[in-house]
């Protein structure tokens, strides 16, 4: 973890301390404050659409990337009774409450111990005593090893470090990248001149953002919020539009991550049917009707038998590799 990841982190616990105190003050609970304070469903549809730029170049749908941070956090496609992009937007939206939440999965028992927390999934704030990361002394020594001499514990540790430090960067605003300029440089904020608005405010696109958020979570008046989005796409027109997908591209990945082809449950479906199948075709070719029909029976053999292995393949590509 890097001395600026390390300087955020200080900064979100400070005003962790801050929101810790107000909620106790108020007498609302955890759940209470993250059942007020969810993204409308809508909104987060809407904000699906938008494009980012992922750690290894790839532009994607929103709801693609905050899918895999989810998954990379808690091992879950949705919690709190909210799907990934209502989490990753709360998280960005509202940091000071997420810090708090438990999102982080640990299933190591012996890091659960060492920090004397019950799992599996602990908040954020978790990781920190006072003002000391937890687990620095451990993920040096972990990584100081060759990989063939880690511990089931160092690749816990090492896990566990990558989600929090995945957190941290959201807190932060260092992650998602939605906003490219004209040097292919994208961010997270940009400038934004808006007659009529405080100065200070129009600076940062962020800072609006979050209050007309704050406002919907208030009076669930979300159309300043979802109008927003459409400042995002011009950007992203006006600076980047020879490399973005179309709009049915993205409108078919998302469709892909949200039937989910490739679940274990429906490859277990598909797998235990198409088996079945194979084994019918198997006894019929065997068992019945005269020599003469052997040949279209060895060619449906084939057929299906091509069928299974292209299933197969596909469910061994990403999705990015049909789009």
């Amino acid at each position: 973890m890097n001395n600026q990841t390390f300087k955020n982190i200080i900064v979100l616990i400070f005003y962790f301390t801050s929101v810790f105190t107000y909620s106790n003050n108020t007498h609302l609970g955890l759940d209470s404050l993250i059942k007020s304070r969810t993204i409308d469903e809508n909104h987060a549809s809407l904000f699906s659409k938008v494009l980012t730029l992922d750690n290894d170049g790839r532009i994607k749908p929103f709801h693609s990337y905050a899918s895999e941070i989810l998954r990379k956090l808690s091992r879950k496609e949705e919690i709190y009774s909210q799907n990934s992009t209502q989490i990753v937007l709360g998280m960005g939206v509202d940091p000071l409450l997420w810090q708090m939440v438990p999102i982080i999965k640990v299933s190591n028992s012996d890091l659960l111990k060492l920090l004397n927390k019950e799992g599996p999934l602990l908040p954020f704030v978790s990781f920190f005593d006072v003002n000391n990361y937890i687990l620095t002394p451990y993920v040096e020594s972990a990584y100081s090893k060759r990989p063939i001499d880690r511990t089931k514990f160092d690749k816990a540790i090492i896990d566990v470090d990558e989600r929090v430090n995945i957190c941290s960067m959201i807190f932060s605003d260092q992650l998602i990248k939605i906003f490219p300029n004209n040097q292919e440089v994208w961010s997270f904020d940009v400038s934004m001149e808006i007659p009529g608005l405080d100065s200070l405010k129009t600076k940062s696109f962020k800072n609006i953002y979050r209050d007309l958020v704050f406002s919907a979570f208030e009076d669930n008046m979300w159309e300043d919020a979802n109008l927003i989005i459409k400042y995002i796409h011009r950007e992203q027109d006006k600076y980047a539009s020879d490399v973005l997908p179309s709009v049915f591209k993205i409108n078919l990945e998302i469709l892909y991550n949200n039937l989910k082809p490739f679940g274990w449950t429906r490859l277990f479906l598909a797998y235990f049917v198409l088996g079945f199948l194979l084994l019918v075709l198997l006894l019929l070719f065997f068992c019945s009707g005269p020599p003469a029909g052997a040949r279209w029976r060895v060619r449906s053999f084939a057929a299906v038998s091509q069928i299974y292995y292209t299933f197969i393949v596909c469910q061994l590509m990403p999705a990015s590799d049909f789009l």
